[in-house]
């Protein structure tokens, strides 16, 4: 137990106490006003049990002085009648409590580290005051615990989520784990990967098979009127032709076509358009005069498209129109 204060120097409210005539008992009572040094004391104490000089440091007694902080403690072993002297100096606590002795302080920083923060009750305090009341091997204790119970929480919530999204249709999981495999694992990998290319395939079947059943049922097209007539007057319109047409005129303009048109498709009808805006004398595009051998192309084009053509080409497609405007009604 503590048996004296011997010195207290250049700390808080003792600028060079010297005490040691002072002795304590088992149960000591220090009593005084506020600013006489009860905190002080305390804070001395606190500095001894956590071996933390810090709280002391910075508690220089005011005014300063250059003389050295300074304590020296005696304390009476359990099983001794001698004093063991415990001394604060710069470098910190000298020697250590005699017989394993433990020093216990609960003062207010107790007060205020453990059990209240600026008198709020609040997470860190509670951890404080746990681990004061589990002691240091509690709290290791605790804290295994604590990690122990997150990992198998992250296990479950992991286990979880394996049997959802991998064996969700497997009944006995433990069972099918304890299977044997009995072919390679680059030889399963090609069946799955088959087996996913068959649903890919099954898929697309199953989703056109059902575009196809949500069509409309197609009705049958029936005629009201007997369209043969007028299918074959169509039919004798088309293969109808103008006799009038000089032969060698629909030669040149044959071979014309064939030698410079890269589509042939309504060649005769763009040659047939252009004869109507030319003058005979120049080029419809550039306004060149024509030479002789393009004058003479388009004097045949002149008699292959004559008057004839024309009317034929407009009984061809007004008997066509016409043919089809009947069968519509």
């Amino acid at each position: 137990m503590l048996k004296r204060i011997t010195k207290i120097q250049s700390v808080g409210r003792f600028g060079n106490a010297n005490c040691g005539n002072s002795q304590f008992d088992k149960i000591t009572l220090i009593h005084g006003r506020n600013t006489y040094g009860k905190s002080t004391l305390g804070d001395i104490f606190s500095s001894l049990e956590k071996g933390n000089i810090d709280s002391i440091t910075k508690r220089k007694t005011i005014p300063r002085s250059t003389t050295a902080q300074a304590v020296s403690l005696s304390f009476l072993g359990i099983s001794s009648n001698s004093e063991v002297s415990v001394e604060l100096k710069q470098s910190g606590w000298q020697n250590t409590l005699p017989d394993g002795m433990k020093l216990y302080v609960f003062d207010d920083g107790f007060y205020h580290e453990s059990v209240f923060s600026s008198r709020k009750f609040n997470r860190e305090t509670k951890e404080k005051l746990s681990a004061f009341i589990l002691g240091q091997q509690g709290v290791a204790m605790a804290v295994s615990i604590a990690e122990k119970n997150k990992l198998k929480s992250d296990a479950v919530r992991r286990t979880n989520v394996i049997k959802k999204d991998v064996f969700q249709s497997i009944g006995n999981i433990p069972q099918f784990l304890s299977m044997s495999v009995s072919e390679p694992q680059q030889d399963i990998q090609a069946k799955i990967d088959e087996l996913r290319k068959q649903h890919t395939n099954l898929t697309k079947q199953k989703k056109n098979a059902t575009d196809i059943s949500s069509r409309q049922v197609l009705s049958e097209v029936t005629f009201i009127d007997d369209v043969t007539d007028k299918i074959k007057q169509a039919n004798i319109i088309l293969v109808s032709s103008v006799e009038s047409h000089h032969e060698e005129a629909k030669q040149n303009v044959t071979l014309h076509i064939e030698k410079n048109f890269t589509s042939k498709t309504g060649a005769e009808k763009w040659i047939s358009q252009g004869l109507s805006l030319n003058n005979k004398h120049s080029c419809n595009f550039c306004g060149q005069a024509l030479t002789v051998d393009a004058t003479k192309l388009i004097d045949s084009y002149r008699e292959y498209f004559n008057d004839a053509y024309l009317q034929h080409e407009t009984l061809v497609k007004w008997g066509i129109q016409l043919n089809a405007v009947m069968v519509k009604l």
